[in-house]
């Protein structure tokens, strides 16, 4: 409960979404993917920059140590994965009994929630032990948010949940989209118009559920359904991969809502 009310976890979280998806294109993602160094360095430099300019500026020098340990783990792990990403190591290498020209495929599915959750992991590890090392309670991110709630914008929403409020946003749009492309595709493919439907659709869910107004999110997935109702009945496929992404745009719209409520 202490980690999910932490502003620094939420922030670090939240310069970590700008890193990984905002600041990383889909150019770039592939051909870091194929193994080129050169990709993972510009990649690397562009989140080391985020995390290093969000957590110096919302807590001062007492945090560059973490924002240069994280930045350093996501470069390592971001080349382990493009290693295994561009097959140069793989399961027959590693056996001396298996000929090493027999490769196996390996699942850009399987590869991308395995590394956002061992990402996931070593934010979570790494803000513990700031946490227990370091008093947070007068950080600037703590006084300037003090200040401005108490003199200027003068709303009941907490400074903490506010940063929070701000982080799952983020998480919300870019991130889901991609979770659910990868879940959806093989190869994780561009589905058109549908990504932005899936953006409007996580946000009014979002908002519906911090109000309470849970029977009205049916109407949304009923209007939905709708407009893809041809394409459901003709093409079995794609009403799997329809259910599935909206079941799973709707679950991460509401346990953001409850997050946000804690």
């Amino acid at each position: 409960m202490m980690l999910v009310n932490s502003s620094l976890f939420w922030l670090v979280l939240g310069a970590h979404l700008l890193g990984d998806f905002y600041f990383q294109n889909e150019k770039l993602a592939r051909e870091k993917n194929d193994g080129s160094f050169y990709a993972l360095a510009t990649h690397s430099c562009y989140y080391a920059a985020t995390m290093l300019l969000i957590t110096l500026c919302f807590y001062g020098g007492s945090a560059l140590l973490l924002g240069v340990a994280l930045s350093v783990i996501h470069f390592l792990i971001d080349w382990v994965k493009m290693r295994i990403s561009s097959q140069k190591v793989t399961l027959c290498s590693l056996k001396r009994s298996t000929p090493p020209t027999r490769k196996k495929q390996r699942s850009p599915r399987c590869l991308f929630f395995c590394d956002q959750l061992v990402h996931l992991i070593t934010i979570t590890l790494a803000t513990v032990t700031f946490l227990s090392f370091v008093d947070t309670s007068h950080s600037p991110l703590t006084l300037w948010l003090q200040c401005l709630y108490e003199n200027r914008l003068q709303v009941t929403l907490p400074p903490d949940k506010f940063v929070q409020s701000v982080v799952i946003l983020l998480l919300l749009i870019r991130p889901v989209n991609i979770a659910i492309r990868m879940l959806g595709s093989k190869t994780g493919n561009d589905l058109g118009m549908g990504r932005y439907i899936g953006i409007l659709e996580r946000l009014i869910v979002l908002i519906l559920a911090l109000y309470g107004q849970y029977s009205a999110i049916a109407f949304v997935f009923a209007a939905k359904s709708i407009a893809r109702f041809k394409k459901i009945e003709n093409e079995p496929a794609f009403a799997e991969y329809y259910l599935m992404g909206t079941l799973f745009s709707a679950l991460t719209a509401i346990l953001g809502a409850i997050v946000i409520n804690l």
